[in-house]
Parts: C-alpha cells; structure tokens; sequence
C-alpha cells in the first residue's frame, strides 16, 4: 500500500529536479558561468543565514568564516 503513496512524491521531485537543471542551463547561457558560481555562492550562504532563526541550526566557526 505505501507504494502507492510514493509514486506522486516521487514524480514531483523529479520535475521539480528537471526544473532545477533547466534553470541552471538557462542561467548559464543568459548570463555566464562566473555569473551563475556567484549566484551559487549567494544561494548557499543564504541557506546558511536563514536555517538559524528558522531551523535554530547552529553554525560552526568554520561555517562563519566562510559567509560573505
């Protein structure tokens, strides 16, 4: 029975993943590579700085000297 449930979970993470690889082709070629690694580099600090107050994730030394 619990297959039943996985299918739809599954089938949206797999358009969500083939978004994901869209945009990041799209990006590449609108813009350029440099472009989309700073993007990244904003993403990922982004990630960092809002799972605190969020998640109340607690970020390591190393972690804090690597954020812009």
């Amino acid at each position: 029975m619990a297959i039943h449930f996985a299918w739809p979970s599954a089938l949206l993470q797999a358009a969500l993943g083939f978004l994901v690889n869209l945009l990041t082709i799209l990006t590449v070629k609108l813009t350029s590579s440099i472009s989309f690694k700073l993007i990244s580099m904003a993403k990922n600090a982004a990630i960092v700085l809002l799972s605190v107050p969020i998640f109340h994730n607690k970020i390591s030394p190393t972690q804090a000297r690597n954020l812009p």
